[in-house]
């Protein structure tokens, strides 16, 4: 070969490798444009980390209606599509509802809406197809929130209605809409609000709040003092459910605690040590106290509803850094009181926990499994003063002695008997002897 032909040989190899690392640059930079993060638009509507969704799938997957662009499309909830469009076409027969004016809202809070998810991105939807979804899923999530606070007559549907039937759809549909993937930005349903002619039916908060207070009984919501507009309709519910909390205390000296994850032995070993546990008829989850070695426990119902309604309230405190860690550290407490079947059994029997799960071990498993990959930065000062109270009782050996008198000695009659003839004998043999010493020394004065 000739060196003019090795020549251009050799120029063509390195016109290939600079060609090649030129679209690796650019590839690169191309990533790096869409790796820039706008603090302006904090996302609050996240897909769940897959260690977390790995404790319970099915907490986390809509099993009735997607609402938002997660779940959009997958088969299982195309049924429901179709009547997402009945409702907006009945909505829309009401002529003070002009639909011009609902699309350009839904227009002008794309940017912002589109921006509330944290794996969206430019490219998901077309602009049409995404501002549709926000028109149609809005009506559907304001709708459903009307007809379940005020009833399906005054909103003018017949109980018959699929969609309203309560013994079908519509709680799994308000449970779907607690649902951390399933989320739509607050700002489109506070803005479709009035544009739907539903202001004398009060607010959102106030429909979401008579609607979600129906579905949970035992718990006690409350409106938030100096409440704003929040990212979604799960951080609304949420904040209602803190807002009732117990979250002013006495004061504590032991405040290191806080900033410690909470450690109590479980219910069987809390027993040992004579420990008692009460229901109180409070509702506020964390209202638990310890007084005269009787541990108060509000009820706590575990079904079908509340097992997603907990997860997804504790997935969003992990995910969402501008959220305070309320409901994490109240489930770490539960999770340390029951280890085992026994424990569920015995908080069952005293009225605490009442579930309708297969067994006593799926609520169990559930709880040792829950708070596997939550953490948090800062207890609840409440339960870190009782977990310092509980423990410093079982860790007083005469209240563990106590306990074992009383649970292994002092609980069979015969055994109770024994013991007092027992007792009565032994004092018998002391006076006698005692009688007989001071005879004794009366003979020899």
């Amino acid at each position: 070969m000739t060196d003019e032909a090795e020549g251009g040989s050799f120029k063509h190899h390195v016109l290939e490798v600079e060609s090649l690392i030129h679209d690796r640059v650019s590839s690169i930079r191309e990533k790096l444009d869409y790796s820039e993060w706008n603090e302006n638009y904090l996302h609050s509507i996240y897909k769940i980390p897959e260690n977390i969704r790995d404790i319970e799938p099915k907490a986390f997957q809509p099993q009735i209606v997607s609402i938002g662009p997660y779940h959009r499309g997958e088969e299982h909830l195309q049924a429901m599509e179709k009547h997402k469009w009945r409702l907006l076409k009945r909505q829309l027969e009401n002529p003070q509802i002009q639909l011009e004016k609902l699309v350009t809202a839904m227009t002008e809070l794309e940017e912002v809406a589109r921006a509330s998810y944290d794996q969206l991105g430019h490219h998901h939807d077309s602009s049409q197809s995404f501002t549709e979804m926000m028109l149609l899923d809005g009506c559907f999530i304001l709708e459903i929130l009307d007809v379940s606070a005020n009833g399906h007559q005054k909103c003018g549907y017949s109980f018959t209605d699929p969609v309203f039937n309560w013994r079908r759809a519509l709680p799994a549909i308000l449970v779907d809409l607690l649902m951390l993937e399933n989320q739509l930005p607050m700002c489109v349903i506070t803005e479709l609000f009035p544009l739907l002619d539903k202001g004398s039916r009060g607010s959102v908060n106030e429909l979401a709040l008579s609607c979600y207070s129906s579905i949970f009984p035992w718990l006690q919501f409350r409106y938030p003092s100096g409440a704003h507009d929040g990212p979604h309709l799960l951080n609304l519910i949420r904040e209602m459910l803190v807002s009732s909390l117990n979250l002013f205390h006495e004061p504590f000296d032991n405040k290191n605690i806080i900033y410690q994850k909470i450690r109590v032995h479980s219910v069987t070993r809390l027993r040992e040590s004579g420990i008692k546990f009460v229901k109180t008829e409070r509702k506020r989850l964390n209202d638990i106290r310890f007084a005269d070695g009787k541990l108060y426990i509000p009820r706590l119902e575990i079904d079908d509803f509340t097992k997603p309604f907990f997860l997804n309230l504790m997935a969003f405190e992990q995910c969402f850094p501008w959220c305070s860690n309320e409901i994490t550290p109240y489930m770490s407490f539960m999770d340390c009181l029951i280890d085992s079947s026994k424990d569920v059994e015995h908080l069952r029997e005293k009225g605490i926990i009442y579930h309708t799960l297969g067994s006593d071990d799926e609520v169990a498993h559930l709880f040792n499994n829950c708070c596997k990959e939550m953490s948090y930065d800062r207890c609840d000062p409440c339960l870190a003063k009782v977990s310092v109270q509980v423990n410093e009782h079982f860790d007083k050996k005469w209240n563990r002695w106590r306990a074992t008198l009383k649970q292994d000695y002092l609980k069979n009659p015969w055994v109770i008997t024994s013991l007092f003839a027992a007792s009565f004998l032994l004092l018998l043999t002391l006076t006698q002897t005692t009688y007989t010493v001071i005879s004794y020394h009366h003979r020899r004065s």
